[in-house]
């Protein structure tokens, strides 16, 4: 089953990993769902020391933090099977065979909380293919600045080393308002020319661009930089996904 619910701890997951791999390196991941199970999209690991991602349908994502293990950089090639342990709240692993399903790697979460809590909902279904495929890592992660006045609804995030800021609107007033320092990440600078536009998806703790409504396929993403727990719900207290292409992407 490629969404499976464990009752092993975060120690006892880190330890076998320990002793099944010779490497392990920071790696960050996502894991989204749609809605339904039949609806269940994908994940994303991206391990900048090892320069490779492994990708199924999502072009960015930050939401666990943890470790890679794996034995040989050659084999984090081609297309590779996964599955999905994890206990709410606690844990999550993914663990990535290849095609003759030898296990070639295992992503292990450092804090999974935020990111699983609705997986048991997409849990026990044989019938979702858990397919992606290893990249050579190319995203540019950028320097911004995110930041809102008191009260208003206005919304720029700023990416100083390259010249560039992109706008948008609130769905209603910042009340303490935003300026918080964070990474924007893209595939590159051609993704962003002067005037596109993108759908927002806004939380507290993260801001995603899309080209349109349904997209997999994300235009970047904005992480505010965490110190303490307060940072987590750095951007305010709403959340909403905008029905229309209100992000433009200029010149700063």
């Amino acid at each position: 089953m490629p969404v499976v619910r464990t009752t092993k701890t975060f120690r006892q997951l880190r330890d076998q990993a320990e002793d099944d791999f010779k490497i392990h390196k920071p790696a960050v991941a996502l894991v989204y769902h749609g809605g339904s199970p039949t609806d269940f999209i994908g994940i994303r690991i991206e391990c900048a020391k090892a320069g490779k991602e492994f990708v199924s349908n999502i072009a960015f994502g930050r939401d666990p933090e943890g470790e890679l293990y794996y034995n040989d950089i050659k084999e984090l090639a081609g297309r590779g099977k996964y599955e999905i342990q994890f206990q709410v709240g606690q844990v999550l692993q993914i663990v990535i065979r290849n095609p003759n399903n030898g296990i070639v790697a295992t992503f292990v979460g450092a804090d999974p909380a935020s990111a699983i809590g609705w997986l048991s909902f997409d849990a026990d279904h044989p019938e979702v293919p858990l397919i992606g495929n290893w990249n050579d890592y190319k995203a540019l992660d950028v320097d911004s600045v995110i930041s809102c006045d008191p009260g208003s609804t206005d919304v720029t995030i700023s990416l100083g080393p390259l010249s560039k800021k992109v706008t948008f609107k609130l769905s209603s007033p910042s009340v303490k308002g935003m300026k918080h320092s964070g990474t924007t990440t893209i595939v590159s600078v051609d993704v962003i020319p002067n005037g596109t536009r993108s759908i927002v998806d806004f939380d507290a703790d993260r801001v995603l661009f899309y080209p349109k409504i349904g997209s997999k396929e994300m235009t970047g993403y904005f992480i505010p930089a965490i110190q303490d727990k307060a940072d987590l719900v750095a951007l305010g207290h709403q959340s909403f996904i905008s029905s229309s292409a209100i992000a433009e992407w200029k010149s700063a």
